[in-house]
Order: structure tokens, then sequence, then C-alpha cells
């Protein structure tokens, strides 16, 4: 036990570490935008909860109609195409010392 749980602080450690620097390039430079609030610093996922239901309380009151889409993406990233997320992180100049 000890040992797995070893390794899991040192994969755990090693993520943070890796993952600190283009987080923050990305956000230095506004590639994010602010709906994507999860797992981001002063954001939270509820925020989108109470968003979607101010927009239908207001649709009510208004007597309009409002238009929602669910997406699943949850296998998003096993049909995704990785060479051109590559291409972005180039284009958005998240490269050398980020990944190589």
């Amino acid at each position: 036990y000890r040992i797995i749980g070893l390794q899991s602080c040192l994969l755990r450690f090693a993520s943070i570490i890796f993952n600190s620097k283009p987080t923050r390039a990305a956000e230095e430079r506004h590639l994010i935008p602010p709906s994507q609030n999860g797992f981001r610093p002063h954001y939270h996922t509820n925020n989108n909860i109470f968003i979607l239901r101010t927009l239908i309380e207001q649709a009510c009151a208004t007597k309009k109609t409002l238009y929602v889409a669910f997406v699943d993406i949850s296998n998003v990233f096993a049909a995704m195409n990785q060479a051109s997320v590559w291409l972005k992180l180039a284009r958005a100049r998240l490269t050398g010392r980020y990944f190589d």
C-alpha cells in the first residue's frame, strides 16, 4: 500500500508542476474564455447552473422561447485530431519549454 500511495503522490505532484506553466500562459494570454470555468482558480462550475437558471427565469418572465443544448463530450479526446491540437497550441505560442 505504501508504494501505491507514494506513486500516487508523486504523479499528483508531477501533474501539478507540468500543468502550471501552460495553464498560467493560457490565462495570461486570455486564451480561455470566461465560460470555461471548471478547474480554474476563482471560478466555480455552479456558476453555469446559476447562469442557466437566470436565463430560464428571464425567458419565462418575458414569455420568450429559450433554446438550450446539452452536448455530451465524454469521448471527445479519443476521437479528436491530435495533430490539429498541436498545431493550434503552436499557433498560440504554447510550445518549446512547455511541451518538448
